[in-house]
């Protein structure tokens, strides 16, 4: 994931890849995960078989929204490498594993130990000093974006777990959670890039002019989130969602 927002990072940035429309880059990220996630179903089929209008029906609310934290997710999380330094966004979200507690002991009513709660305590702490001091700057604006996408990744596994594991409802595949999370939150972003003329316009003017750039940048960095989305779903089934953000920032620690 460190590696994906240093990517995201230059691309987004100005003086970059200076890909500056982080909608449509999120779009196409969602996009690709849907086909990526269809054509994982094809070849193996789910047990709850492949996603139609009324297993969708089934599970809406739960889709929606699982859909919803990852649009505010990746939109705040991309907007904010524009206008604050990776350092900063970095640092912010070291704290996600604390949320992801909260949110399971909220949503999946799940108590923890003392102790597994001050390791976690002492992993985020740690993921913050492992953050190279590297482009320090810093908005409000920016800080309230990533703090915003914060929240949301954190609840994100959350609602993926209770889907996969816990719910009293057919367990869903890894792969049926990244369809439909990729496709409501396809739709979302494009009703945003069809609505603000400067996101849309922009983003076709810039493949325009940059066709071999602007593609380059939008096909590894869809790969990229396609490979990090369903890895996250199958590690949240085999383990929980506090061990995804852990594990997230044990990798920074180990970066």
């Amino acid at each position: 994931m460190c590696s994906s927002d240093l990517f995201n990072k230059w691309a987004l940035k100005s003086d970059g890849g200076n890909f500056t429309y982080p909608v449509f880059y999120s779009m196409c990220h969602m996009i690709t995960s849907l086909v990526g996630s269809w054509i994982l179903m094809y070849v193996k089929r789910p047990a709850t078989g492949m996603p139609t209008l009324e297993q969708f029906n089934f599970y809406k609310w739960e889709a929606l929204s699982l859909s919803l934290c990852t649009t505010v997710n990746i939109t705040c999380n991309n907007a904010s490498l524009m206008i604050i330094g990776l350092f900063v966004n970095q640092i912010i979200k070291a704290l996600a594993p604390l949320l992801s507690m909260i949110f399971s002991a909220l949503i999946l009513k799940r108590r923890y130990e003392k102790k597994i709660i001050a390791s976690v305590i002492v992993i985020a702490i740690a993921a913050g000093f492992a953050v190279p001091f590297k482009d320090p700057s810093v908005t409000v604006l920016g800080v309230c974006f990533v703090g915003v996408a914060t929240i949301a990744s954190s609840a994100k596994p959350v609602v993926g777990e209770l889907l996969m594991s816990v719910s009293e409802k057919p367990k869903l595949a890894p792969a049926a959670l990244v369809f439909y999370d990729s496709c409501f939150s396809a739709v979302f972003m494009l009703i945003y890039w069809l609505s603000v003329p400067s996101e849309r316009e922009g983003s076709v003017n810039y493949l325009i002019s940059n066709p071999a750039e602007g593609w380059t940048i939008l096909i590894l960095g869809s790969l990229a989130a396609f490979g990090y989305n369903i890895s996250v779903f199958y590690f949240t089934m085999v383990a929980s969602a506090v061990a995804v953000m852990v594990a997230t920032n044990l990798l920074k620690v180990l970066l």
